[in-house]
């Protein structure tokens, strides 16, 4: 992962209002940053459905891999079609896939970004860049950290 973003302060607009507008509008995703590995899961060959453990025992049917947390988000947040659109009324839509839509709403405090899903579910994300053609923000998955730059699309 590119450890410059780190210590790079945030700069954010004047006012919340000038934040919310450069928010405002439809960001495609243009790459993603992220290290290390995480542990998976999987039927093995030949068994059939989605692996889940089952016990602590294990299961014979379950083999477990080790693959890079990049090679992974890279296939759950495909760039050019994952995207982000924020309106005007702090709603979004976020397309993960061009077939997989969530909705919620959002705000922006103290330079992070929170996501509101019509789920329950929360998530907060931290502001590395804002501008009218950028949007960097740092995110968590496995555990792990994850920055995910997002160009602004008309």
């Amino acid at each position: 992962m590119d450890s410059s973003f780190a210590s790079v302060p945030v700069k954010s607009p004047q006012s919340e209002i000038e934040r919310d507008s450069l928010l405002t509008g439809k960001w495609v995703l243009e790459k993603i940053e992220a290290s290390g590995t995480f542990i998976i899961a999987k039927k093995k060959e030949g068994e059939k459905g989605i692996a889940y453990p089952v016990s602590s025992e294990g299961d014979a049917n379950i083999e477990y891999e080790e693959i890079p947390l990049k090679k992974y988000m890279e296939t759950q947040l495909i760039k050019g079609v994952t995207k982000f659109i924020f309106t005007d009324d702090k709603k979004f839509e976020f397309y993960r896939k061009e077939n997989l839509k969530h909705n919620g709403s959002w705000k922006i405090q103290n330079d992070e970004l929170d996501f509101m899903y019509e789920n329950g579910l929360s998530k907060k994300n931290n502001i590395i860049k804002l501008n009218s053609s950028q949007l960097v923000i740092t995110s968590e998955s496995h555990g792990k950290p994850i920055i995910l730059h997002f160009t602004k699309s008309k």
